[in-house]
């Protein structure tokens, strides 16, 4: 292994010649000496990530139908807006659905009154019956329209439940809080109930929010390995910005291989509190297995091909120069892992 304390690295001989401010002269006897750049190694912890692209999805996606037949009356948002969960998006015209109900209402105040009625012969007739004043079939007549008026009250509730149902559904609420897409209708429109093909909005949730990708399947035993311990965190970059978007952590491994590709899909989670994620774009994602411990950093740019396979130049103590073979690991923001050389 490279002696981290006598051993400096090459990062390059000719190319940065002219553009390296500060130049160390390898002096050799009858030759010119030639300025070089030099780093040295360093032991550290490195991160093992993996890299792909990926795409954003909604954590959720709801399109609104209405649930009855009826014009259009109101709108009560823009388009694009965030919407919170509970608030009131639409308003149907509720007039059809105010007599339906009024109606109901009076059928069961007037079905109500014929019933108390009908008792009230019942019990009379009943007791005619027991003194053997009127026959007992007379009775029971009076007792089986009592028992009818009864049953119709019943359903005159119910015709009272479904008309206030069908009014509550003249208003109609977002289930979530999301993003509202284009408007697919306007005030005036006539509406058909649970018309699928004619949505009227669709929300998008967007607080948390998915970041779909695909690995190689070679890491699939390393991502099951390292996920049995914890969750394992990602990161997603957009392709120009220089700082992390937003970290979050993976949320799924797909139960299968996708046998096409030879790809395993993977999905994380962001809670993406500054929006900086938006369905449907690309980012770059890093997911981060584990940690490699102490290990023997060098640039990347210092890392050669050789005819013998990859190389560093080293400065041994006596200035001079000489080529070492080397096994390098993982390589991330410029630097390359030494594993052995």
């Amino acid at each position: 292994m490279i002696n981290l304390r006598k051993i400096v690295l090459i990062i390059s001989i000719l190319i940065l010649i002219s553009c390296s401010k500060d130049k160390t002269e390898l002096p050799k006897k009858g030759k010119m000496a030639v300025p070089i750049v030099s780093a040295q190694s360093i032991e550290k912890d490195v991160p093992v990530i993996v890299s792909a692209i990926g795409q954003v999805d909604p954590y959720s996606i709801v399109t609104i139908t209405s649930m009855i037949t009826g014009q259009l009356k109101e709108i009560h948002f823009r388009e694009g807006d965030v919407v919170k969960k509970g608030q009131l998006l639409f308003t149907i015209d509720p007039r059809s659905a105010q007599a339906a109900l009024e109606l109901a209402q009076a059928n069961y105040a007037r079905d109500l009154s014929l019933l108390e009625n009908a008792k009230r012969d019942a019990e009379r007739y009943k007791k005619l019956s027991d003194m053997d004043y009127v026959a007992k079939s007379q009775y029971d007549q009076y007792q089986t329209n009592a028992d009818s008026l009864a049953a119709t009250l019943k359903s005159d509730i119910a015709a009272i439940d479904n008309a206030k149902i069908q009014l509550n559904y003249c208003s109609i609420y977002s289930p979530l809080t999301g993003v509202t897409g284009k408007l697919l209708l306007n005030v005036g429109n006539l509406l058909k109930a649970n018309d699928d093909t004619k949505p009227m909005i669709t929300i998008n949730q967007i607080q948390p929010i998915y970041v779909s990708f695909s690995l190689p399947q070679q890491y699939l035993s390393d991502i099951r390995k390292y996920s049995a311990s914890g969750k394992l965190l990602v990161d997603a970059v957009h392709p120009q910005a220089a700082e992390v978007s937003d970290k979050g952590s993976l949320s799924l491994v797909d139960n299968s291989v996708d046998y096409t590709t030879g790809t395993i899909h993977l999905r994380a989670v962001f809670n993406n509190s500054n929006k900086t994620l938006w369905p449907g774009e690309f980012v770059k994602v890093k997911l981060y297995l584990t940690t490699k411990k102490n290990a023997v950093v060098v640039p990347s740019a210092a890392v050669l091909s050789g005819q013998s396979g990859q190389i560093i130049y080293v400065i041994k103590e006596d200035q001079s120069v000489e080529i070492a073979n080397v096994t390098t690991g993982i390589s991330n923001d410029n630097e390359t892992v030494i594993e052995s050389g």
